[in-house]
């Protein structure tokens, strides 16, 4: 199988990102990229890869901070339960 190798104006188009953008990534090793002499060339097969594993890590991180906030909001929520049905003295016990 043969596959596409994309300019860095095809990916810009592809991405919908600035060509500056592209190129940053390229150089900062942020996007999977292959520089000939002075030239950047990207493999769309390689482009949509990392896409793909860049979604789905974003969405593991977004739900586990969204888990995490949902926790502590359970928590507090618990507490100022107990702290309106409880005196302080009964709430912190003997702190």
């Amino acid at each position: 199988m043969v596959t596409k190798v994309m300019t860095a104006e095809e990916l810009a188009e592809y991405l919908q990102f600035s060509r500056a953008t592209i190129y940053k990534m390229a150089r900062e090793g942020h996007i999977p990229a292959i520089k000939f002499e002075n030239v950047w060339r990207f493999s769309k097969d390689a482009i949509d890869i990392w896409l793909k594993n860049s979604s789905e890590e974003n969405f593991k991180g977004s739900l586990e901070k969204s888990i995490g906030t949902l926790e502590t909001v359970e928590f507090r929520t618990f507490e100022l339960r107990l702290r309106s049905n409880l005196s302080k003295e009964a709430f912190y016990g003997s702190l």
